[in-house]
């Protein structure tokens, strides 16, 4: 996306604003898609992840990521709770907000996993990419920034890929 895009979306989207019934908070990401944003519901505060893409976007990926989500609802994949267009021109896809990728975990143990967590974290990547393999879907973009731990989760579930 080009940088000048990019400011005339953060620009629009600065002023607090509601997409279905979540309002859009600070932004925590980006990519070439678009940008990710905080998100509340109105009702009952349950904070996700909203991403945005503009309509204009020369090669959409949003509501390719909208089908794919809705094919793999289940154990150890992000939730996708809304997708369509916004009023003022762009798709969004409001997600399950989960916590820090392997890539910020790794970097809080000083680079440096157990071979305990390595072993489960191995097992676990298995078993999701197992499952979104089960549906016919090849995940193209595995790296550790795309693979996030869903917050509170238990020893034997520690990561969770999100994409």
């Amino acid at each position: 996306m080009a940088e000048a895009e990019a400011r005339r979306i953060s620009c629009s989207l600065a002023d607090p604003h509601h997409i279905s019934a979540y309002k859009l908070g600070r932004q925590i990401g980006s990519g070439a898609f678009g940008q990710v944003f905080l998100g509340t519901h109105h009702r009952t505060g349950q904070r996700v992840a909203i991403k945005l893409e503009p309509l204009s976007a020369p090669h959409p990926q949003l509501p390719h990521e909208a089908r794919l989500y809705k094919s793999l609802c289940g154990e150890g994949v992000c939730q996708m709770y809304w997708h369509g267009t916004t009023d003022d021109g762009h798709y969004a896809l409001i997600l399950e907000l989960l916590g820090p990728s392997a890539e910020e975990l790794l970097h809080k143990c000083r680079s440096t996993f157990s071979i305990g967590t390595v072993s489960q974290l191995a097992i676990t990547l298995l078993d999701r990419f197992e499952f979104i393999h089960s549906r016919g879907i090849v995940h193209r973009d595995v790296k550790p920034q795309n693979i996030a731990a869903r917050p509170g989760v238990s020893r034997e579930s520690p990561l969770t890929p999100p994409r």
